[in-house]
């Protein structure tokens, strides 16, 4: 028998180096790269790049914002990153930091014509690889169990920290009239990605 070593390509199926390594390359791939290959994997996701927004940024920040009739205030380039595909971009989004010290994933905008295609969970993937702050988003209730897979849940309102209380109260009553003017049915409901230590102080509700 020779002793030559198998390559990888040469390793039998199933074999213990061949679950050693896949286990490895997992490992190593860090949010951003599983995006990426998710994106590569799935024809219905349009790889894009996905980075930190600069300065240069800040007019395209609030412009697409202001399109998508979100929030417009506190549009700091600095919270914010930028998807782009082929030089342009095709979306936004940024973690709000709120004088009370609490985090909300907020201005997530994706362009009409790109969305659908797994572009904001690349953005939102991006934001929270290294965010280890309780983070509250308010999102339509008909995609709560898309945010699950961020360990995203629904949260009482009596206990939001009192600027996200703010938003979700002028959120529901701006979507009240979009219901109507869209005749499509917006029900705003605050969601929370707990703090990772044990005691988080909050229950969510499911």
């Amino acid at each position: 028998m020779s002793g030559k070593a198998l390559r990888p390509r040469d390793r039998p199926p199933g074999s213990r180096s061949e679950r050693s390594s896949r286990a490895a390359d997992r490992r190593r791939g860090s949010v951003a790269a599983e995006s990426v290959r998710f994106a590569r994997n799935n024809r219905c996701v349009q790889p894009v790049t996905v980075r930190r927004a600069h300065t240069a940024d800040q007019p395209t920040i609030i412009a697409m914002v202001r399109r998508g009739r979100f929030n417009p205030a506190d549009l700091q380039w600095q919270r914010f990153v930028i998807a782009e595909r082929d030089g342009h971009a095709v979306g936004v989004a940024q973690l709000r930091a709120h004088p009370d010290g609490c985090t909300e994933l907020a201005s997530l905008v994706v362009e009409p014509d790109s969305r659908g295609h797994g572009i904001a969970a690349q953005m939102v993937d991006a934001l929270l690889a290294e965010e280890r702050a309780p983070v509250y988003a308010l999102i339509d209730r008909r995609f709560v169990d898309h945010f699950a897979r961020w360990r995203f849940a629904l949260v009482d309102p009596r206990q939001l920290p009192r600027s996200v209380l703010r938003i979700y109260r002028v959120g529901r009553v701006v979507t009240a009239v979009g219901s109507v003017l869209r005749q499509q049915r917006i029900r705003i409901v605050p969601v929370l990605r707990p703090d990772p230590s044990p005691e988080s102080g909050l229950t969510t509700q499911l």
